[in-house]
């Protein structure tokens, strides 16, 4: 057997594969049951040497083809993605990128690549980044503060905070100084975001962390391909929190995403909520 791929490399780690050893994933990994039929059996005879001809008998059953599956990809849709994540790997010289296209309405895929850099001018799809690197959100993240703040402590998007030179213990690459809190989004302000998020939550932490439970953001996706990871979204009480932890959080750190789970949020966001 042969394993054609009339569209090359395009999203194959998301089509996925079983391979010799039994391992599978992606798509066909997931849906491997119903993909791959029922086998026959069928007696032969043999006429001279390794001639074999197919013998009637009640015994014959005949093999019954698998399901098919359909994805939510579009190919078009598909190349311009990984084409744009292959130019921006190069220019970066980064290691690895992922890039995922979700239609609004529906929350389906349209496009999914995940590229590896494999030494000098080689450029795989081996790991699906989208779905399997917890990493912390940072920037995407504030989007979550914001709604937090103004859902959950009634802040004001008119409220004013200094940011200062833009150099405190939390740092920006620019000091863009006194900004609304509309204008702490806009700048995405790391500082705009220590000050307010400490201003509301600082003496309840676990308010603020609640509110980010009661978005969703705590909830694991639950995919039907192997290998996607959990949200982690620390709360006080837990081992690994601290005195810097609430404010780390603010602007997207100390906590760990996927790049699909922050997908779904700002997903949900351009989606009326849902």
């Amino acid at each position: 057997s042969r394993r054609l791929l009339p569209h090359g490399d395009m999203a194959k780690r998301t089509i996925g594969m079983v391979n010799q050893t039994g391992t599978k994933v992606g798509i066909e990994g997931a849906f491997d049951s119903v993909l791959h039929g029922i086998d026959g059996n069928v007696l032969m005879q043999r006429i001279s040497g390794t001639f074999r001809v197919p013998v009637p008998d009640e015994m014959n059953v005949d093999p019954v083809d698998g399901i098919d599956v359909v994805t939510t990809l579009d190919i078009d849709v598909q190349d311009v993605a990984e084409n744009a994540l292959r130019k921006q790997l190069e220019l970066g010289d980064a290691d690895w990128g992922t890039a995922v296209l979700m239609e609004v309405s529906t929350g389906e895929i349209r496009a999914i690549t995940n590229l590896t850099r494999k030494g000098e001018g080689n450029i795989v799809e081996d790991y699906n980044y989208a779905i399997g690197m917890n990493m912390e959100p940072g920037s995407t993240q504030k989007l979550a503060s914001l709604i937090t703040l103004l859902d959950d402590a009634g802040a004001s998007l008119d409220e004013k905070y200094d940011t200062g030179n833009g150099r405190t213990k939390v740092t920006d690459t620019h000091g863009y100084g006194l900004l609304t809190l509309k204008g702490v989004f806009e700048k995405s302000s790391n500082v705009g975001f220590a000050k307010a998020v400490n201003k509301y939550y600082k003496d309840d932490p676990k308010r603020f962390v609640e509110h980010l439970y009661k978005m969703g953001l705590n909830e694991p996706l639950h995919l039907q391909i192997a290998g996607g990871q959990n949200p982690v979204i620390r709360k006080p009480g837990d081992r690994w929190w601290d005195g810097t932890t609430l404010t780390n959080m603010a602007y997207g750190y100390a906590l760990l995403l996927t790049p699909m789970k922050t997908l779904t949020f700002y997903n949900a966001v351009a989606n009326d909520g849902r």
